[in-house]
Protein backbone atom coordinates (compact mmCIF):
# COMPACT_ATOMS: atom_id res chain seq x y z
CA UNK A 1 0.00 0.00 0.00
CA UNK A 2 1.42 3.53 -1.05
CA UNK A 3 1.40 5.57 1.69
CA UNK A 4 0.79 9.82 0.98
CA UNK A 5 3.70 12.12 1.36
CA UNK A 6 2.92 15.64 1.73
CA UNK A 7 6.05 16.29 -0.29
CA UNK A 8 4.56 18.74 -3.46
CA UNK A 9 4.19 16.36 -6.03
CA UNK A 10 2.52 16.43 -9.76
CA UNK A 11 -0.43 14.56 -8.76
CA UNK A 12 -3.54 15.00 -10.71
CA UNK A 13 -6.69 15.74 -8.89
CA UNK A 14 -8.22 12.94 -9.35
CA UNK A 15 -5.11 10.81 -8.07
CA UNK A 16 -4.70 13.12 -5.17
CA UNK A 17 -8.73 12.23 -4.31
CA UNK A 18 -8.16 8.44 -4.50
CA UNK A 19 -5.23 8.63 -2.17
CA UNK A 20 -7.17 10.49 0.39
CA UNK A 21 -9.89 8.18 0.15
CA UNK A 22 -7.96 5.02 0.69
CA UNK A 23 -6.30 6.92 3.52
CA UNK A 24 -9.62 7.11 4.92
CA UNK A 25 -10.97 3.91 4.48
CA UNK A 26 -7.45 2.70 6.21
CA UNK A 27 -8.03 4.81 9.16
CA UNK A 28 -11.56 3.63 9.27
CA UNK A 29 -10.48 -0.44 8.94
CA UNK A 30 -8.05 0.42 11.43
CA UNK A 31 -10.35 2.41 13.85
CA UNK A 32 -11.27 -0.06 16.08
CA UNK A 33 -7.85 -1.54 16.57
CA UNK A 34 -7.15 2.19 17.71
CA UNK A 35 -9.56 2.52 20.30
CA UNK A 36 -9.19 -1.05 21.65
CA UNK A 37 -5.19 0.15 22.12
CA UNK A 38 -6.73 3.21 23.65
CA UNK A 39 -8.75 1.54 25.83
CA UNK A 40 -6.00 -0.77 26.88
CA UNK A 41 -3.92 2.37 27.50
CA UNK A 42 -6.64 3.97 29.79
CA UNK A 43 -7.24 0.73 31.54
CA UNK A 44 -3.59 0.15 32.16
CA UNK A 45 -3.35 3.35 33.74
CA UNK A 46 -6.06 3.92 35.68
CA UNK A 47 -5.14 0.15 37.22
CA UNK A 48 -1.32 1.72 37.91
CA UNK A 49 -2.97 5.07 39.50
CA UNK A 50 -5.43 2.60 41.67
CA UNK A 51 -2.07 0.44 42.81
CA UNK A 52 -0.04 4.12 43.38
CA UNK A 53 -2.95 5.30 45.30
CA UNK A 54 -3.47 1.94 47.19
CA UNK A 55 0.39 2.10 48.27
CA UNK A 56 -0.07 5.78 49.17
CA UNK A 57 -3.00 4.78 51.01
CA UNK A 58 -0.93 2.19 52.86
CA UNK A 59 1.92 4.38 53.70
CA UNK A 60 -0.07 6.80 55.58
CA UNK A 61 -2.33 4.93 57.82
CA UNK A 62 1.61 2.93 58.34
CA UNK A 63 3.00 6.04 59.44
CA UNK A 64 -0.23 7.55 61.25
CA UNK A 65 -0.34 4.06 63.47
CA UNK A 66 3.47 4.54 63.86
CA UNK A 67 2.90 8.05 65.42
CA UNK A 68 -0.34 7.20 67.46
CA UNK A 69 1.84 4.22 69.08
CA UNK A 70 4.69 6.72 69.51
CA UNK A 71 2.47 9.06 71.53
CA UNK A 72 0.60 6.43 73.64
CA UNK A 73 4.21 4.87 74.49
CA UNK A 74 5.53 8.40 75.58
CA UNK A 75 2.22 8.79 77.56
CA UNK A 76 3.14 5.28 79.36
CA UNK A 77 6.84 6.82 80.41
CA UNK A 78 7.38 8.05 83.66
CA UNK A 79 6.43 11.80 84.36
CA UNK A 80 7.61 12.94 87.56
CA UNK A 81 5.21 15.43 88.10
CA UNK A 82 2.27 13.76 87.24
CA UNK A 83 3.12 10.79 89.96
CA UNK A 84 3.68 13.89 92.26
CA UNK A 85 0.48 15.29 91.76
CA UNK A 86 -1.00 11.50 92.16
CA UNK A 87 0.73 10.90 95.28
CA UNK A 88 -0.28 13.97 97.05
CA UNK A 89 -4.02 13.67 95.93
CA UNK A 90 -3.61 9.90 97.73
CA UNK A 91 -1.63 10.90 100.16
CA UNK A 92 -1.30 14.62 101.29
CA UNK A 93 0.97 16.48 100.33
CA UNK A 94 4.72 15.39 101.20
CA UNK A 95 5.60 19.08 102.67
CA UNK A 96 3.15 19.02 105.75
CA UNK A 97 4.74 18.03 108.91
CA UNK A 98 3.18 14.95 109.58
CA UNK A 99 1.18 14.24 112.76
CA UNK A 100 0.95 11.06 113.85
CA UNK A 101 -1.49 9.49 116.53
CA UNK A 102 -0.35 7.44 119.66
CA UNK A 103 -3.04 6.69 121.17
CA UNK A 104 -3.37 9.03 123.91
CA UNK A 105 -5.46 11.79 124.23
CA UNK A 106 -3.91 15.34 124.64
CA UNK A 107 -6.52 16.57 127.16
Amino acid sequence: MEQYVAVPIALSYVNEINIRRMLIQTVAKHRNIWVENADRLVAGFLEMFEEGCHKMGTVIRDRIQEQMRTKSIKGLLYDKEEDDDEYDYYYGSSDDDEEYYDGEDED
